[in-house]
């Protein structure tokens, strides 16, 4: 039997339909990766913002210098540091709230085939708090009386202080622990403890990077 040419046939209505569907896939696959992309750049772009607000509130305590050396029966460290506090850690500062400082000390022994003998260790603990009253900063530490304060004018000042090592002694355990052949190195790290704030602002503190300031560890080889 013969059928009108302008009727469709069923093999023309079949492959009209599969051009269809070829065409619908190929708009889903294009739409789906136009997507993926523009999410991905959307989170590349968010993450961009993000660095830039934070980074004005953001700061950190860096080592300038770190001399380390035998001296008699102790190790006598001087160091100098730049230290910073980000936006938010200067006001709570500012609004009555004590910062401590943590100062970690490990002299180590350099051994080749196995890991590095720590001879003796030290942490040091100084508080910085603003007075009122007085309009200046106070520095305290726990290894001498507790009331007996620094006072500087400045929360930059008082900080610089805090940190700073001008010539501290450690004792060593035993002289004859320290072996004129080998080398021996110096850990430190400087850190803004925020184990020791207030309990309701702790938690923030944890996940907020304005609050970690920290040199990170730092090794340099004591000199004889």
């Amino acid at each position: 039997f013969l059928h009108d040419d302008a009727t469709p046939g069923l093999g023309d209505r079949f492959q009209d339909g599969l051009d269809v569907e070829r065409f619908q896939g190929r708009h889903i696959d294009h739409f789906g990766r136009d997507a993926f992309l523009g999410e991905g750049l959307a989170g590349l772009l968010a993450c961009v913002v993000f660095a830039i607000i934070t980074r004005g509130a953001w700061a950190d305590f860096v080592v300038r210098e770190v001399d380390a050396r035998f001296v008699d029966d102790a190790l006598t460290i001087t160091t100098a540091l730049d230290m910073n506090l980000s936006a938010r850690s200067e006001e709570a500062l500012n609004k009555g709230i004590p910062l401590d400082v943590v100062i970690d000390l490990a002299l180590l022994e350099d051994r080749r085939l196995l890991w590095d003998r720590v001879v003796t260790d030290r942490t040091l603990h100084r508080r910085i708090q603003y007075h009122a009253l007085s309009g200046q900063y106070l520095v305290s530490s726990a290894d001498v009386d507790a009331d007996e304060f620094a006072r500087f004018p400045t929360a930059q000042a008082a900080l610089t202080y805090a940190g700073a090592l001008n010539e501290l002694d450690i004792r060593l355990p035993k002289k004859k622990d320290i072996d004129p052949g080998r080398r021996y190195w110096l850990r430190l790290r400087v850190q803004l403890d925020i184990e020791t704030l207030p309990s309701p602002l702790r938690p923030l503190a944890y996940v907020t990077p304005a609050w970690h300031h920290n040199t990170g560890w730092i090794r340099r080889e004591v000199q004889r």
